[in-house]
């Protein structure tokens, strides 16, 4: 884990947030991610991020139009003569030493040919590492003494496919371009495309398709002479490729490939190589494409704004289908089908869909119910343009409490960032906490299929493959926080701890911005105590009954602590401060302080400083629903920032349970409606009605209290009032235009709006005067 401290363009930026104060004041530790050196402790997407000159996380943007000869030794690609290779010169015939010189970018450095080498050796060759679409080829000669355009030569491009039955490198070739007449042109054009329009599918009507109407898979580019000229020479090869192929770079930036039982070497569908394949073995489809093992499923790895997607089959009979996200639980939950049941393709080998910008993360390619999609699947092509949709960045387990900290545990203050966010961007932060990993285990065989480790064991030696190994949470681990929703934002997930992760979700809405991550900080000091264990009692009440709880803590501090003289106890419901008891060390004590804030959350100041005695709470309250959480915090009032958790001393150990609200329907409890019949006089007797009731097991409902006469027709809506599950509403027998209703009886009908149980109910209410 690196480690790296804010310079001073970062202290700056973050000083608003009070990080600088707080750091003073506590003299807390920090670790900063704001060079390229510190986010190394980060798995960041391979291909999508980079890093400026100042340390700044930037994304990749995917043009539209690119060189694919500029960045083609980037990819490595099997040959089948010359094994693992990367992309540049396949090859030259004459003057080899100069041949890079065509790719070099470089318009005054030039290949020359030897004429002594004769005609048949005037040939040059470039790999561009993998195939790619493209538009056009573009020859760039020299023209002064000694260095003149070729004059007349032929031009030739491979999707890299080989001739049918050979084991060698030698492919498909054709002709793009031939001299009639001798060349003087220092540059030509040459437009790739095929013979037939029909491989152009357009999707949307509106989207502009004319730089798209021309196209050829091409991954090698070769040149021949056809006649000897003494100063022949060639400047550049370009080739104007449509951009942003995100394909042969999944499996490196995390995403996966799944596929139905039916079809093999699924990995060929992304590798950039048209002369492999997904191959499909025989087989019917009986009740439906999914249920007959013949589809192909992609995940990207990060969500992209997709604009274009080639496909190679090599028969028809398929579909496309893409989602942004993909629900294992239902089988096309969020899915967008290209191409609908009972519909098929043209019957062209090749086919590129065009549509306007879609988040997509992932895709389908299937067989037709009623249909196979023939042998199987040459190549699939997925094109992104502008700045990915959304990313995911995750960091590894960072370890707060190792060697240099003599392994104590620490209490984080605050997460805070330097970031830039233009709009229609965001970038949401999360973090958790535990104490332990445990190290997970992976068989393979022989094969490099995933197996079981009983089958692994069970397997000869000879059909064994390798185990991979590697750490993961334990189980004392907390699940991710909500989002952070400011920079200095105290810590949300579960502190004192050793070990933490954090992370960090950059998206935007519009692909041609993103935001910029300068500077992320997480700031920690000692823990106030080492471990501090707690349990609530009782652990079972009835619903909306007043209860006598008993919270017992059970710290473990040694004489290197600090210690702690605060308590947060978060509790369902009000509670009477005057009824609150402390008990530290078995013996009762008067709390310095007392304080309830929002009804709900009890804070105490204990008169000493506790580091290892036992401390019991005892104080009286209402549960209304059941698995309700009794939290409870440590401080010191020293350190007003640090809030150290109480872990429960076993599962559960700070819940109770509700046990009659099981199977229970109805959600609204107590209703009281007082007086029954109220007088809207204006004399200051019985003037209004008040509505109480409690709401049960629901959770984040808004209840709708309206009143309605006896025709049904609604009179007016009660403004809401109360909180923590305890409603209270208001009538003064007006209407919703202000005006005093006529005597009578009303409906009062109370609505949770809840997605399941009895959430409704309603009562009469007397109007007289």
């Amino acid at each position: 884990m690196s480690n790296s401290f804010l310079g001073v363009r970062s202290i700056g930026a973050l000083a608003g947030s009070g990080l600088l104060l707080w750091f003073a004041s506590t003299g807390a530790e920090q670790r900063i991610f704001d060079t390229a050196e510190a986010w190394q402790a980060w798995r960041l997407p391979t291909g999508l991020v980079h890093f400026d000159e100042s340390g700044a996380l930037r994304l990749r943007r995917f043009e539209r139009r690119i060189n694919p000869v500029i960045d083609a030794g980037e990819y490595l690609h099997q040959t089948r003569e010359r094994g693992l290779l990367r992309g540049g010169i396949w090859q030259v015939g004459s003057n080899p030493v100069s041949a890079p010189r065509v790719i070099d970018g470089v318009a005054q450095t030039f290949w020359k040919p030897d004429p002594d080498d004769g005609l048949r050796n005037w040939l040059i060759e470039v790999d561009l590492g993998r195939v790619v679409l493209a538009q056009e080829v573009v020859l760039d000669f020299p023209d002064h003494p000694g260095a003149r355009p070729f004059r007349q030569f032929g031009v030739f491009t491979s999707s890299g496919q080989r001739f049918r039955g050979r084991s060698d490198d030698v492919f498909i070739h054709r002709e793009v371009f031939s001299t009639t007449l001798p060349n003087h042109e220092t540059q030509i054009r040459i437009p790739l495309g095929y013979n037939r329009g029909d491989t152009l599918q357009v999707l949307d009507p509106d989207v502009d398709i004319e730089e798209a109407r021309r196209f050829l898979p091409v991954q090698y580019v070769r040149l021949e002479a056809h006649s000897l000229s003494e100063d022949a020479a060639l400047a550049e090869i370009e080739v104007v490729g449509i951009g942003g192929n995100i394909g042969p770079g999944t499996l490196a930036r995390g995403g996966a490939l799944r596929s139905g039982e039916l079809v093999r070497s699924q990995e060929n569908a992304i590798d950039g190589d048209m002369d492999t394949q997904v191959a499909l073995r025989d087989g019917l489809i009986e009740e439906s494409w999914r249920a007959s093992g013949m589809w192909l499923q992609l995940d990207l790895g990060a969500t992209f704004w997709i604009d274009r997607i080639f496909l190679s089959p090599l028969r028809s009979g398929f579909a496309l289908t893409l989602a942004q996200r993909f629900f294992a639980q239902s089988e096309n939950a969020g899915l967008e089908p290209f191409l609908r049941e009972g519909e098929f393709n043209s019957g062209y080998r090749h086919y590129l869909y065009v549509f306007r910008p879609r988040k997509i993360r992932h895709l389908i390619v299937h067989a037709l119910d009623g249909r196979s999609w023939g042998p199987g699947l040459d190549e699939l092509m997925v094109y992104a343009s502008g700045y990915p949709a959304q990313i995911e960045l995750r960091s590894d387990f960072i370890d707060l409490g190792g060697e240099r900290s003599q392994n104590r545990y620490k209490a984080i203050g605050c997460l805070s960032w330097d970031v830039e966010l233009p709009p229609a961007t965001r970038i949401q932060l999360r973090s958790r906490s535990g104490d332990s990993l445990r190290r997970e285990y992976t068989f393979y065989d022989r094969k490099g299929a995933v197996v079981s480790e009983r089958s692994w064991i069970n397997s000869p030696k000879v059909l064994r493959g390798p185990i991979d190994s590697t750490l993961v949470a334990a189980d004392d681990w907390d699940e991710w926080s909500n989002v952070y929703q400011l920079s200095g934002e105290r810590f949300k997930s579960r502190t004192p701890t050793r070990l933490v992760q954090l992370e960090a979700i950059i998206a935007t809405e519009d692909p041609a911005v993103t935001p910029v991550l300068h500077a992320l900080s997480m700031d920690f000091t000692d823990a106030l105590v080492q471990r501090a264990a707690g349990r609530i009692l009782p652990r079972r009440a009835e619903p909306n009954q007043t209860v006598r709880f008993m919270y017992g803590l059970w710290p473990q501090g040694d004489s290197r602590d600090r210690g702690f003289d605060r308590l947060r106890l978060a509790v369902p419901g009000p509670i009477d401060e005057s009824e609150v008891t402390i008990e530290v060390g078995g013996e009762r004590v008067d709390p310095a302080e007392i304080s309830i804030e929002a009804d709900s959350l009890l804070l105490v100041t204990l008169p000493v400083v506790v580091k290892s005695d036992s401390v019991r709470i005892g104080f009286n309250t209402r549960v209304l629903r059941n698995a309700t959480v009794f939290d409870l915090h440590l401080g010191h009032t020293q350190k007003p920032d640090i809030w150290q958790f109480v872990a429960p001393v076993e599962r559960h150990a700070d819940v109770v349970f509700l046990p009659e609200l099981i199977g229970r329907d109805r959600l609204i409890d107590a209703l009281e409606i007082s007086p029954p019949i109220f007088t809207p006089n204006g004399d200051g007797i019985n003037d209004r009605v008040e509505i109480r009731f409690v709401i049960l097991k629901a959770q984040n409902v808004v209840p709708g209290v309206r009143i309605f006469d006896l025709a049904g027709q609604m009179v007016t809506v009660l403004e809401q009032g109360g909180d923590r599950g305890r409603a209270e509403y208001s009538w003064d027998g007006r209407d919703a235009e202000g005006n005093r209703v006529g005597p009578g009886v009303y409906l009062c009908d109370i609505d949770l709006g809840a997605e399941s149980g009895d959430d409704r109910i309603t009562r009469l209410v007397a109007v007289a005067y």
